[in-house]
């Protein structure tokens, strides 16, 4: 079978996109093929050794190779089909810049804030294929549940923001206190017509209860930021919880790797145990 990577380059058409800036040495090697082949095809130029360059096989536990040899086969043709064009470009517009923004991502305060990026940047869609992506979008979208939206308006530089989280946190302690059924938590409705991550949610209509993070702040100081210019400093909040989809891909990794290894669920269980140990009392070495 033909590779993509053997395919010759031709003179395709350059598609326009954000790509956000990062350190290369942070990156793996797909994560890598992905930053520079999507700045080849913005400037309408591929370097010799990019075009030969392994974009890594396909494979459900790496979705980000199955972007890199899609694009690859962009490169590699004059006339691509409408359909496949689409493809590219919402991997360019889309896809792409959003992988990057969560690879920076330090604070899993960022999360609703990366929920209405992945919106905004899908926008340009047309209506049939958002009415393909939307659901998507809401049925994973569990950092614009309301809870973790509250948080972060907590942590917001704009103050008004930071009050209206506060008072509705405390709102929401409130409604807990009447509450007579066990808290639900689920994925939310999203306003896709949001201007920023403190609308994602229909405030009005949405049942909401009061973030368990916070559960040790109490409603005293809660109500003294409120007053103050200070943003609050919680210890909960200022540790390192990142949104990384890398973590997921390792994991679903590793799961596909044991069930083509051993078959049984114990026998799964015990072969991802077992790796997981034998890492974990392996050196570590920089193969970035």
């Amino acid at each position: 079978s033909i590779k993509c990577e053997t395919l010759p380059v031709v003179q395709f058409e350059s598609i326009d996109c954000q790509i956000p800036e990062i350190d290369k040495k942070t990156l793996s090697k797909d994560q890598k093929y992905l930053l520079e082949i999507s700045e080849a095809i913005k400037s309408g130029e591929c370097p010799k050794d990019l075009s030969i360059r392994d974009p890594g096989p396909l494979s459900h536990s790496r979705w980000l190779t199955t972007a890199n040899r899609a694009l690859r086969l962009y490169i590699s043709q004059e006339n691509p089909t409408a359909e496949f064009q689409e493809i590219v470009i919402f991997i360019l517009k889309s896809y792409m810049p959003m992988w990057f923004c969560i690879k920076k991502t330090k604070l899993f305060t960022d999360g609703p804030k990366l929920v209405h990026q992945c919106i905004e940047t899908s926008r340009y869609l047309k209506d049939e294929l958002k009415a393909v992506i939307d659901p998507v979008i809401e049925r994973n979208g569990f950092f614009a549940h309301p809870e973790h939206v509250m948080i972060t308006m907590t942590q917001d530089p704009r103050k008004h923001i930071r009050e209206l989280g506060l008072r509705r946190i405390i709102k929401a302690r409130e409604r807990d206190q009447k509450r007579k059924t066990i808290r639900t938590y689920v994925a939310p409705k999203l306003n896709f017509s949001a201007t920023d991550y403190t609308e994602l949610n229909y405030w009005t209509n949405c049942e909401f209860s009061s973030p368990p993070l916070l559960k040790d702040v109490t409603d005293d100081e809660l109500k003294t930021y409120i007053k103050t210019e200070e943003v609050p400093k919680w210890e909960i909040l200022s540790q390192k919880m990142p949104v990384h989809t890398q973590a997921v891909e390792r994991s679903v990794k590793l799961v596909s790797e044991a069930s083509a290894k051993v078959c049984g669920s114990a026998a799964r269980d015990g072969y991802i145990r077992t790796t997981l140990k034998s890492r974990s009392t392996m050196p570590a070495f920089d193969n970035k």
